[in-house]
């Protein structure tokens, strides 16, 4: 069973993303670490993407 289909069964019908800043050149400043998190692009479209 994939984790959305175990989460959705759970009751989970959302997900809070909080965005730092729209500004891209800020957000590199933000965050300097590694993953998917310190791409602006993947983090802005979040929300729009299904859990692995």
């Amino acid at each position: 069973m994939s984790t959305l289909i175990c989460t959705s069964a759970a009751g989970m019908d959302y997900v809070t993303v909080f965005q730092e800043t729209y500004d891209d050149q800020k957000y590199k400043t933000l965050h300097l670490g590694f993953g998917h998190k310190r791409i602006f692009p993947y983090r802005l479209n979040a929300q729009g993407v299904p859990l692995p």
